[in-house]
């Protein structure tokens, strides 16, 4: 689990996406068929392609699995319910993705283009826009360094799923911290 919400967060795909999802070098390249047979683009760091080829050799689980395990380990956080009574999800690390996409490129268009929101080809950038509106204060507030993030995302797959410790040492070793898509602000 831990694996796939790290890889996640640090490509923006889908749930679905990762499998038409291929590797060469440092880019993940997604085939859309929906999309008019479409391929987008994404550049990803040396943590985030390793974790894309253990997933894609080992991952077996489904995608409602994932989504509920997701689901499961968010509870085990107490991150599951928002103060406004909303509920965040596995799709909310796509989000998360383009928030911090955006702040660290300022570059609505390339957002859109790695998220893969086209109208006729173009990078809509109306439905990618609503995530150049967001209050930097209150990302902070729900997340505060990325690095902390990480540590309570370990922690509760250590409660929940019993890694075993060769599984975390690695996840250590690779230096998670050092994603390229670092917040803005630690």
């Amino acid at each position: 689990m831990y694996y796939r919400a790290y890889f996640h967060l640090n490509t923006g795909l889908r749930l679905r996406e990762i499998h038409r999802a291929e590797l060469t070098g440092n880019l993940i390249r997604i085939f859309d068929p929906c999309k008019r047979g479409k391929v987008r683009t994404i550049p990803v760091n040396d943590i985030t392609r390793e974790y894309f080829q253990w997933l894609k050799e080992n991952s077996k689980h489904s995608d409602s699995f994932i989504s509920r395990s997701f689901t499961e380990v968010l509870q085990g956080l107490g991150l599951y319910e928002m103060t406004d009574g909303s509920t965040r999800h596995f799709h909310h690390l796509r989000d998360t993705f383009a928030v911090i996409s955006y702040y660290q490129t300022r570059d609505i268009f390339q957002v859109a283009k790695w998220l893969g929101h086209t109208n006729n080809g173009l990078p809509a950038v109306n439905t990618t826009a609503i995530y150049a509106n967001f209050d930097e204060e209150l990302l902070y507030q729900d997340f505060g360094s990325k690095k902390l993030v990480i540590k309570d995302i370990q922690n509760a797959l250590l409660r929940n799923y019993s890694l075993n410790a060769v599984t975390v040492a690695k996840a250590k070793a690779s230096r998670v911290e050092k994603s390229n898509f670092e917040f803005a602000y630690n």
